[in-house]
């Protein structure tokens, strides 16, 4: 199933969408999260939120927004190819993929999860090619983005 079809499968039926970018801005590749977030346009349904380095200090913004679909766009080690796109459900993150965030990305969701009722969540992770302070998204990195950024653009509510 490519990206779209897979992104469209996850959004059907939802009401409320809440898009999270998690990265450090001024880290390469890890900026993808935070950049993506911020050519998303938001609609009555979708919903967005850069959450930086840091997702747990956001965890009343979430909670407060209380959506029924949470999508975690992240840099993420995954043993794929710079600017390779893994698209998977909260409960796969512990086991494909590596963050280097403070709060483990599992614990994260579990917090949300007794907060939230009936909530899915679902990590967008895109490779990176590297995650130096003080370097730009790399080209691969912001290819992967930029399709990304047009998918959820797109979306129409159902």
């Amino acid at each position: 199933m490519n990206p779209k079809e897979k992104i469209m499968e996850i959004v059907e039926g939802r009401n409320c969408i809440l898009v999270c970018g998690i990265g450090n801005d001024i880290k390469g590749d890890d900026a993808v999260g935070p950049y993506i977030i911020s050519q998303v346009k938001e609609t009555g349904w979708i919903k967005t939120l850069d959450c930086g380095k840091n997702p747990e200090a956001y965890i009343k913004n979430i909670v407060e927004i209380n959506p029924d679909l949470l999508i975690l766009i992240d840099s993420t080690k995954f043993n794929g190819k710079p600017g390779d796109l893994i698209i998977t459900q909260a409960s796969e993150i512990e086991k494909k993929t590596i963050s280097s965030h403070r709060m483990p990305i599992p614990v994260f969701n579990e917090i949300l999860h007794e907060r939230i009722n009936n909530l899915d969540i679902y990590l967008i992770g895109i490779q990176p090619k590297q995650i130096i302070l003080g370097k730009e998204i790399s080209k691969p990195v912001k290819t992967t983005a930029k399709t990304v950024i047009e998918i959820i653009n797109n979306i129409k509510q159902q």
